[in-house]
């Protein structure tokens, strides 16, 4: 802990002695153990004395924080003055990015009404950045859906639409504004579905992918069709909703490993020994021309991407 507090010291004084203004990058998660995590990362322009020219973008982690109870617009907003004013960058803070989710646009509105308290002009319209990485995993996700929509898709888009409202006007602000130095209950988080309807290709191929993991008859099964096929056992790859390049990793295995997933689903439906799929039948699921479109257009976005997991 001494040595931690060290580091903590040093890096102190390393960000008080930056003459310019100092931006952050955010990100929230939850861990497997469903413990909430707001990663803060400071990011600067150093140049040598005289040298403008010669300059070099430098980012410090500072701040790893458990969140108290979720990732709600006030608790991310409070978690990052606490980041902020610990390091004393309140006076020099610059831009913050994140990725598009509706809880950092009204946590950004907050940051704005904490700090313009003490006299200083911080305009979140005009600081915010916006992930890149996102937005493009954002619009790989809406031309999929709209080739083949998923319902699980759609029930998140149909609560992203009713929160479509959200402005900068202050009016609706004042309600939850004060709490971002205390603790309040928030109920803006969108909890994604994680069940899906085989009512499309798409959604047919996330309910394979499953219930295969989920049944421990349709797992041994299916290391069983490997075996025989002469391949290494697998675990099917599930779709990370923040891994950007998740969808296109699941459907490559799926196309990868099409002549064993094939021989499965043309065996497993007549097996008494694999759990029946709901709703829908294992072999509805062999289609690998949509499959192989879908994943084209995806591996596009993903060359263009600096990275191929969550980052802002």
């Amino acid at each position: 802990m001494q040595k931690a507090s060290d580091v903590e010291a040093r890096l102190r004084e390393v960000l008080k002695d930056i003459p310019g203004q100092i931006s952050v990058t955010f990100d929230a998660w939850t861990s497997k153990a469903y413990d909430p995590y707001l990663l803060v990362t400071a990011h600067d322009i150093d140049s040598p004395p005289g040298k403008p020219e010669e300059w070099e973008l430098k980012a410090k982690v500072i701040g790893f924080t458990e969140i108290e109870e979720n990732h709600s617009s006030a608790n991310t907003a409070a978690v990052i003055l606490h980041v902020v004013d610990h390091y004393g960058l309140r006076g020099k803070l610059g831009w913050l990015t994140s990725d598009n989710a509706l809880t950092n646009n009204k946590a950004m509105r907050v940051l704005q009404q904490v700090l313009n308290r003490k006299g200083r002009r911080w305009l979140a319209k005009q600081q915010r950045g916006r992930c890149m990485e996102h937005i493009m995993h954002l619009g790989a996700k809406a031309v999929i859906d709209a080739i083949c929509p998923n319902p699980a898709f759609r029930k998140v888009k149909k609560v992203e639409d009713s929160n479509n409202d959200d402005t900068e006007d202050d009016d609706d602000d004042n309600e939850w504004i004060a709490v971002a130095e205390e603790e309040v209950p928030d109920n803006e988080e969108v909890d994604e579905a994680v069940d899906f309807d085989a009512g499309d290709l798409l959604g047919k191929i996330l309910a394979f992918v499953n219930q295969v993991r989920a049944s421990p008859q349709a797992k041994s099964y299916f290391s069983k069709v490997c075996k025989e096929e002469g391949l290494k056992p697998l675990e099917l790859i599930k779709w990370v909703h923040t891994c950007w390049g998740s969808m296109c990793d699941l459907i490559k295995q799926i196309l990868d490993n099409k002549l064993t997933v094939t021989k499965f689903c043309l065996v497993a439906d007549a097996s008494k020994k694999v759990p029946k799929l709901r709703n829908e039948e294992y072999s509805d699921c062999l289609n690998g021309s949509f499959l192989s479109s879908s994943m084209r257009f995806c591996q596009s976005l993903e060359r263009l991407s600096l990275e191929t997991y969550s980052m802002v």
